[in-house]
């Protein structure tokens, strides 16, 4: 809420952070903490687009979240779907791979932190448990989009940097064409 006071937003700001699975969703409207979720609505199919087949989309933002979820109407075979977003898209450490919930991540980096094969504060803990989290969900969202036929790359570039969004376009149409 851009009403409250710098100090109150840094306060709400830092105990978000310090949420063990915070949601990305929230917001402090009046200073109330709400958590704003998606709800399905119901569109008359004179509403919709007609389906694209055979387009090469673009997509920012990354392989989670509503980037993720816009995407699954568009992933059908013949359509190519790049992905774009800052974090390295790399396969999962096989120590912590068998490790089904964040607990249980958390528990091992603890217990490798008290072995002494790792020096991480709780906050470092908490970092790497997100990241692997994070991680486990664009896996996931990528399978499930070529499970529905689409063939799909992502690609790590951040896109407020113009060379690399310029490079990573002429590769596109190399790839692809126009």
């Amino acid at each position: 809420d851009p009403a409250l006071a710098a100090a109150e937003q840094l306060a709400i700001i830092s105990a978000e952070l310090q949420l063990v699975g915070g949601r990305q969703e929230v917001g402090y409207p009046g200073g109330q903490r709400t958590l704003f979720r998606t709800q399905a609505h119901e569109i008359a199919s004179s509403d919709l687009l007609p389906p694209l087949n055979n387009a090469v989309v673009l997509a920012t933002g990354g392989a989670r979240g509503i980037t993720a979820e816009v995407l699954r109407d568009l992933a059908r075979p013949g359509n190519v779907l790049i992905l774009t977003g800052r974090s390295e898209l790399h396969e999962e450490d096989p120590a912590t791979a068998g490790l089904d919930s964040p607990n249980a991540l958390r528990q091992y980096f603890i217990g490798e932190v008290r072995a002494g094969r790792l020096q991480l504060s709780p906050a470092e803990v908490q970092r790497k448990v997100a990241a692997i989290v994070a991680l486990r969900e664009m896996h996931s969202n990528i399978a499930d989009l070529r499970q529905a036929g689409a063939t799909v790359e992502y690609i790590a570039v951040d896109v407020t940097h113009e060379p690399a969004v310029q490079a990573l376009m002429i590769g596109l149409r190399e790839r692809y064409g126009k």
